[in-house]
């Protein structure tokens, strides 16, 4: 069949990403749905027969914050595509969606796949020349119908694939021009050069061809123009020359040679201008085997399961139709060559070598600090030697040379092994055609074109295992024997990175004097941990290695590389970095996709981003070095106000409270946050960075700032018990509110000082004293809104130290100035305190039916949080009744709106009244095991629910003896709510 027709049957169903995406049925689109079913599709057809992982389809689908329920959402997805695919596809059957941990699988004949028939039509070209050459790279052309998935541009993933496979069309453009360019002078040529040129001005390639086909037909000071006009324009963008291909075809220009070809066009004369021309062996030509592996890389350890990856292509072990290229990448420093050249020596050598015919071995100097990439002229002319041909005999044009060379290899059994790969076309002409050979590519980049061109096999590699790590510091640093202690911190502080574990064991090796508690220490300063990191060679560093990296960037992507230094936080999202840069969420993930290309970042769960720290230590020099004081001023500023206007509006969405200040805008586009599942989501994965942001503003003496982004904080802080967690946040907030002056903020940190000490401790002598602070500031302000809360935050601290006739005339107060502002919350807030007083007076009847009506109060406003907080105290106010049907039926409802709203710290109170009931009904088993998952919930916690969790989990250790307790026992042996005043500590104030 032609690679350029899909296959018949199944309805001719068929597949189509160059172009807006669709799904055809007998050449009529099928209607997949909605957007995101469509973009489902396009993503399970762009990884057609592979697994494609749920976490992956999540994160390219929803693009930032996915919803609560997405993996329903998506399940619901994959059956409506299930059920449209297989019933255009019919009784043949080789359509289908199937379900395969750990995601979905597409399985589907590839002809029905339009870019996998260009690819094919591509690979047919490369083995032809003359005219058949340029038609089948016509036809693999005229496949697009525009730009690549032309309608999924809004997301960075599919963007990004995209985009490659537009740089594949570009490069077949080339290709096909190449090939007409051969055949003689056409003026067409020059009109489609001179669009294609003006729509890629840096395309070095480009301009060489226009410049051919200007001389060609009798331009020639034209052509001069446009080499001078690129060469200025290469100096100004980028300070660096033309290539050495386009100054060779501007000398050529510049003497008036007859015939200007450049060495990527020159094809062999045929003597049939309808067949190809075929390549024919080389007279005299003796086969050689070559062995060109480097050395093996001394002191290796670990990479176990990368070394099976690539086990996989070899051919005893390749699956039919399996890949024959692996790419292996990873940041600087992570022994990617060390790990190719040692798989390589061990697969190459012995009698029973799977590469009999020999092993080829090229350095492509992507990040040489002296030495510019090689080109694949220059590769395929040292393989062609080395394969035993003679200079005499090697063409002069890349297209000739690659055919000599495939044929040549096309029957042999040969592993090559290509190191520091600049990109896919560097290294496409050097992959043999045959099945029977082995390509092993590393790379600072991804190689996204090979993944998607040919099929290749990405290894992404990572640091050391802690335990690697500790073995190659033993393995090389000769004579020196660390505690385990040591050993451990020194690996901590080398980041596990091979580069880093090997300078640091050849400096203790090479300097007697030089303890490793000395290297450590020097170490241990983050400001001279990467200076440290170098040995007596000056180009062997982990600074010079990064170095190298960063300096290839263009020049966004440098830009966004510093700003990241400036943040102070481990992980950060692509919203706060948009913020920082002043630019569009498009264009940061675009710029963020460059830097995860060559692992200067990566990328982690929820859209965010983080780098080792290593090269997060490096990010932070470049933004000391090279950033100005106003740049950096700039990009804080923007940090600041960032996490500010999200915490507040997360604040409201977790507890709207009257009187807190107005919302927040700085100006920019903030990540969506619509609910409490959101909010609470935001705060779990940024409280790290908030903290920062506030140490920020307070350093900038951005006063306001700190305290406001403390109090947009204190909801989270009281939702997730995070009691000694935020004293810093706080406390700092407070002292930022008193050096400014600002008495309103001053009311608001003081409060929120009480919530944390009543949280904390019932017994809170300090929490009343803030709270009396607080209502003086309130009272002398004179508001409404802030009065009644500070009134409010008096009377709980009056309650939990017993001054319950003080509580009580306090708590009226509050209601009744609730009840003025018409604050429904704030009322739901002052009656559930009222009943608490009535719970430690005795009075549980009358707290029970307080209770109940703060219940329907917030059931009736729709606040689950709180919800949760009342249902607890129900249950706890039940059993103290005696109606232990009641408190268990109320805990029940408790833990399922908590779960329902995220609120952890209530899920586990639920939990534990839960084993309070099954306790008493003499279930000790079910009683520890509901305690023990309330534990669990309270990992990370502060809260003073775990003691109270711990006291009964230890009181059923001592009652143990008793393997079943009935009813009235088991009530003895848990203390009851009226004796255990203490307990009261967990019970929320609301």
């Amino acid at each position: 069949m032609d690679p350029g027709t899909p296959p018949v049957g199944a309805n001719r169903l068929e597949f189509r990403l160059l172009g807006a995406f669709e799904v055809l049925s007998c050449g009529r689109p099928i209607v997949l749905g909605s957007r995101a079913m469509r973009r489902l599709m396009a993503l399970l057809t762009l990884n057609a027969n592979q697994v494609v992982s749920v976490d992956r389809i999540i994160k390219v689908l929803w693009d930032g914050e996915p919803p609560a329920t997405v993996r329903t959402i998506l399940q619901g997805y994959v059956s409506r595509l299930r059920k449209l695919i297989v019933g255009a596809a019919g009784d043949v059957g080789d359509v289908a969606i199937i379900t395969r941990s750990p995601g979905y699988l597409l399985r589907i004949d590839p002809g029905r796949i339009d870019l996998h028939r260009a690819r094919e039509l591509a690979k047919k070209a490369a083995l032809l020349t003359g005219r058949s050459r340029a038609v089948a790279l016509r036809a693999a052309l005229e496949l697009w119908r525009g730009h690549t998935l032309a309608d999924m541009d809004d997301l960075p993933a599919l963007r990004a694939i995209a985009m490659s496979i537009e740089e594949l069309r570009l490069s077949l453009v080339e290709d096909r021009i190449a090939a007409e360019l051969a055949e003689g002078p056409r003026t067409g040529l020059v009109t489609e050069l001179d669009e294609l040129v003006a729509a890629h001005p840096l395309r070095e390639r480009l301009t060489d061809q226009l410049m051919m086909a200007l001389h060609h037909t009798g331009r020639r000071a034209d052509a001069l123009r446009r080499y001078h006009a690129l060469r200025e324009r290469l100096a100004e963008e980028l300070g660096v020359d033309p290539s050495p291909q386009l100054q060779l075809t501007y000398q050529r220009i510049l003497q008036d040679e007859a015939t200007v070809v450049a060495p990527e066009t020159a094809e062999p004369a045929s003597t049939d201008s309808n067949e190809p021309a075929v390549v024919q062996p080389v007279a005299g030509h003796t086969q050689v085997v070559p062995a060109q592996l480097p050395p093996r890389i001394g002191g290796f350890v670990g990479r176990d399961e990368e070394f099976i990856v690539l086990d996989s292509l070899r051919p005893s072990r390749r699956d039919e139709g399996g890949s024959t290229i692996a790419v292996v990448s990873g940041e600087a420093g992570l022994g990617k060559s060390a790990l190719a050249v040692n798989w390589a020596h061990r697969v190459s050598n012995g009698p029973d070598s799977e590469y009999p015919d020999g092993q080829l071995f090229a350095s492509l100097r992507a990040v040489d600090p002296c030495d510019p990439p090689v080109s694949p002229a220059d590769v395929l002319r040292q393989f062609l030697i080395g394969l035993g041909l003679t200079s005499e005999q090697i063409p002069t044009g890349l297209t000739e040379r690659t055919a000599l060379y495939r044929s040549i290899t096309a029957k042999r059994r040969m592993l090559v092994l290509l190191d520091d790969a600049v990109d896919h076309l560097q290294v496409s002409p050097l992959l043999p055609a045959s099945p029977s050979c082995t390509v092993v590519i590393t790379s600072r980049r991804m190689l996204d074109g090979l993944l998607i061109t040919n099929g290749a096999r990405l290894i992404r590699l990572g640091p050391l295992s802690a335990a690697q790590a500790g073995e190659l510091i033993k393995r090389l640093a000769v004579g020196v024997e660390p505690t385990a202690s040591d050993l451990d911190r020194l690996t901590e502080l080398c980041g596990n990175l091979p580069l880093a574990l090997r300078i640091a064991a050849a400096r203790m090796t090479g300097d007697p004097e030089l303890s490793i508690g000395d290297l450590i220490d020097e170490l241990a300063d983050e400001r001279r941990r990467l200076g440290a990191l170098r040995a007596g060679d000056p180009q062997i560093s982990v600074r010079g290695a990064l170095e190298l990296t960063y300096r290839r960037l263009r020049s966004d992507a440098a830009r966004l590389f510093r700003l990241i230094g400036v943040h102070p936080g481990v992980e950060l999202s692509r919203s706060v970095l948009a913020a920082m840069s002043g630019s569009a969420f498009a264009q940061v993930a675009e710029q963020l996709h460059v830097l995860e290309s060559v692992h200067l970042i990566s990328s982690r769960e929820h859209g965010r981003f983080g780098s080792h720290d290593l090269v997060r230590l490096y990010a932070r020099e470049l933004a000391t070095d090279e950033l100005d004081d106003a740049e950096r001023l700039a990009a804080e500023t923007a940090m600041v106000d960032f996490y500010l206007a999200v915490a507040e509006r997360g604040r409201d969405l977790i507890r709207s409270t009257p009187g807190s200040p107005g919302p927040y805008a700085p100006g920019f586009e903030l990540p969506e946050t619509t609910s409490l599942d959101q909010a609470v989501g935001w705060f779990d994965r940024e409280w790290n960075n908030l903290m920062h942001a506030a140490r920020t503003a307070v350093r900038r003496q951005r006063h306001e700032a700190a305290w406001r982004i403390a109090w947009g904080a204190a909801p989270y802080v009281l939702f997730r018990h995070l009691l000694d967690e935020s004293t810093e946040l706080f406390d700092q907030g407070l002292a930022s509110a008193r050096t400014s002056g600002d008495r309103f903020g001053e009311c608001l940190m003081l409060r929120c000082r009480v919530n944390v000490a009543l949280y904390r401790s019932a017994k809170s002598e300090e929490a009343l004293e803030h709270a009396v602070e607080a209502l003086a500031i309130a009272e002398e302000l004179g508001k409404l809104e802030i009065l009644a809360p500070a009134v409010s935050s008096v009377f709980t601290s009056q309650a939990n130290l017993g001054r319950y006739e003080d509580a009580r005339q306090g708590g009226e107060r509050a209601l009744s100035l609730y009840q003025q502002l018409g604050d429904l919350p704030g009322q739901a807030m002052a009656l559930n305190n009222l009943a608490m007083i009535d719970q430690f007076c005795g009075r549980v009847e009358r707290a029970y039916e307080r209770c109940l009506e703060v219940l329907a109060l917030y059931r009736r406003f729709h606040d689950p949080g709180h919800e949760a907080v009342v249902l607890n105290n129900l249950s706890e106010l039940a059993a103290e009744l005696g109606d232990w049907s009641a408190a268990e039926n109320f805990a029940r409802q408790a833990r399922s709106v908590a779960v329902s709203c995220g609120a952890s710290v209530q899920e586990a109170k639920a939990l534990v009244h839960l084993g309070d009931v099954y306790h008493h009904l003499g279930d000790q088993f079910s009683a520890k095991f509901r305690w023990e998952q309330a534990l669990i919930l309270l990992q990370g916690s502060s809260s003073p629910v775990r003691a109270e969790i711990d006291e009964r989990l230890a009181r059923l250790t001592t009652d143990s003896t008793l393997p079943v307790l009935d009813g009235e026992a088991a009530a003895a042996a848990i203390p009851s709510p009226q004796t255990e005043q203490a307990s009261k500590a967990s019970r929320d104030p609301v």
